[in-house]
This record gives C-alpha cells, sequence and structure tokens, in this order.
C-alpha cells in the first residue's frame, strides 16, 4: 500500500506564495526583455513589437494586482480572493465593461489591495443573472 502524505496548510501557503513568485519573475523578465530591446532601436520595435510589449504589461499588471493575496494565511480567503477577481473579470468579459469594477471599500483603503477587496464584496450580477431572475 502506498501511502500519500497530506500536506499541511503551510505547506500549500508555501507553495501558492513560491508560484505567485515564479510567475511574477517570468512576466517582469518578459517586460524588462522588451524594454530593452526597445531602448536600442525605438522606430523599429514599435513598428514590430509594441502590441507584444503592451500583452506584456497587461499581463505583468494582472499579475500584481493579485499580490495582496501572497500576504494572506487562510487558504478559504485567498479562494474567495480568486473565484471573485475570475468573477470580475469574466463579468467585463460579457458585459464588455471598459472600467473596472468599484468596490464599496475601495475609497475607505486606498490603492494597494485591490485583488483582495472582494473578499466579502458582492459582485454585479450580470445582466444574463438578472434576466434569468425575472
Amino acid at each position: 500500500m502506498s501511502e500519500t502524505k497530506k500536506m499541511t496548510k503551510e505547506e500549500i501557503l508555501e507553495i501558492f506564495k513560491g508560484e505567485y513568485k515564479s510567475v511574477l519573475r517570468k512576466y517582469e523578465r518578459k517586460v524588462e526583455k522588451y524594454a530593452i530591446e526597445m531602448n536600442e532601436d525605438y522606430e523599429y520595435f514599435f513598428r514590430w513589437h509594441s502590441d507584444e510589449m503592451y500583452k506584456a504589461q497587461v499581463d505583468l499588471m494582472a499579475v500584481r494586482e493579485l499580490r495582496p493575496m501572497t500576504s494572506l494565511d487562510d487558504l478559504d480567503k485567498i479562494k474567495t480572493c480568486l473565484c471573485n477577481h475570475i468573477g470580475n473579470i469574466e463579468h467585463t468579459l460579457i458585459e464588455g465593461s471598459q472600467t473596472p469594477l468599484k468596490h464599496k471599500h475601495d475609497d475607505e483603503r486606498g490603492g494597494g489591495a485591490q485583488a483582495c477587496r472582494h473578499a466579502g464584496a458582492e459582485r454585479r450580477p450580470s445582466k444574463t443573472a438578472l434576466v434569468n431572475h425575472l
């Protein structure tokens, strides 16, 4: 019989934080690479690679928005933050919104914990959900 070891909460949190740092470094390196190329030949770079740089910047911004979750020590809170963050992305894609959702805590806390502001905050229901409810 093979015995499987159940991971502790602390081990899971360490893996989560390590994976986050790894993904963050990946996107930071990508942006740095494009910045170096851009500085070498600005006109050529923007003619042929500006869209790639834009995508890399957007990816990096999205990863950085999740940074506050790495300071949480409760797996349920992290899961709630991720679920709400995903839900807000889905809502934006479905509804075609060009502005980020504003939550009741946005004005109270100022700018650092965007991803975790959503924990406990209600997501706006989509128009589809409202129609189905009626």
